[in-house]
């Protein structure tokens, strides 16, 4: 990509050779394809399309092939389905090598499988899908009461209110104060203690340790764009690579639980899938970033 469009290591601004907008989009457009040609990993690329292709199927007409808990999949199916475009995501931002996007899409598909399993694995699958699929009218009266003028009629927050209960706490002067925790209950009021009652606390700091410094801001993030003593525009392949891998297993795994629960055939494609995963992603866990 050259010096025009990087940062020295300390972050000053190298001097560009481009006069003129016109001239940089006519020389670096032109190479800009064919030097992140020379960057991509195309094993892995379509390792995470054959992800993206196989959730896809599994999940088309998912409530005629269930044979259990059809109820709950109803309720939580939009997570599903909100997986498969992080997925999908995932695979366009490795394809580019955005490590900001790959970042963000990991944490994404972290709090999204750890809502999935905390409610198909726990205790009372019944109580918690139906305060999660309850839970987006306590998040739309919170929401109108936010604008300057609130829109919901007195008949509709009543029956909000009448519909909800367990998010309600009253004040003593009568007035009332929701709480923004689906689960209503103090145990589950973190993504953390929701991730460590679906087993999947290691998971989540896991991917708090490697995307954290993406999603916060932190000057560390330079590392994700480092060439050479430069921060170039592209981001480093190793490490897209590592934050591609973690979220797309997030994705998967969450997938293949919810079939479990929801008795749908997941092994006969997933098994052969995840050994070719696994193997195209061996370099990095054996030599980590």
């Amino acid at each position: 990509m050259g010096a025009s469009h990087s940062f020295q290591q300390e972050g000053t601004l190298v001097a560009s050779d481009h006069r003129t907008y016109a001239d940089y989009a006519q020389a670096v457009g032109q190479q800009l394809q064919s030097h992140l040609e020379k960057l991509r990993d195309h094993p892995f690329e379509e390792s995470l399309l054959e992800a993206v292709l196989l959730y896809s199927f599994t999940i088309e007409g998912m409530e005629a092939k269930a044979s259990n808990h059809v109820q709950v999949l109803k309720r939580v199916g939009v997570i599903l389905v909100a997986l498969n475009d992080v997925l999908r995501g995932i695979l366009a931002a490795q394809q580019n090598l955005c490590p900001m996007a790959l970042a963000t899409s990991a944490r994404v598909a972290t709090e999204l499988a750890a809502k999935l399993r905390f409610i198909v694995t726990g205790p009372d699958p019944e109580k918690y899908s139906d305060r999660y699929w309850r839970h987006q009218q306590i998040e739309k009266l919170l929401h109108d009461q936010r604008k300057p003028k609130p829109r919901l009629t007195k008949a509709e927050v009543d029956s909000i209110l009448a519909r909800c209960p367990e998010w309600i706490r009253k004040k003593s002067d009568g007035s009332h104060r929701l709480s923004d925790n689906w689960t209503a209950e103090s145990q589950f009021d973190s993504l953390a203690k929701v991730a460590k009652a679906a087993d999947m606390a290691d998971d989540d700091e896991r991917l708090y340790s490697v995307t954290s410094k993406y999603v916060h801001g932190s000057p560390l993030m330079a590392h994700g764009y480092r060439e050479g003593a430069s921060i170039g525009a592209l981001g480093d392949p190793k490490r897209c690579k590592q934050m591609a891998s973690l979220g797309a297993l997030q994705c998967m795994v969450a997938l293949r639980v919810a079939c479990e629960f929801f008795g749908i055939e997941w092994e006969a494609n997933y098994r052969p899938w995840q050994a070719r995963f696994l193997e195209v992603v061996d370099d990095i866990h054996t030599n980590p970033p």
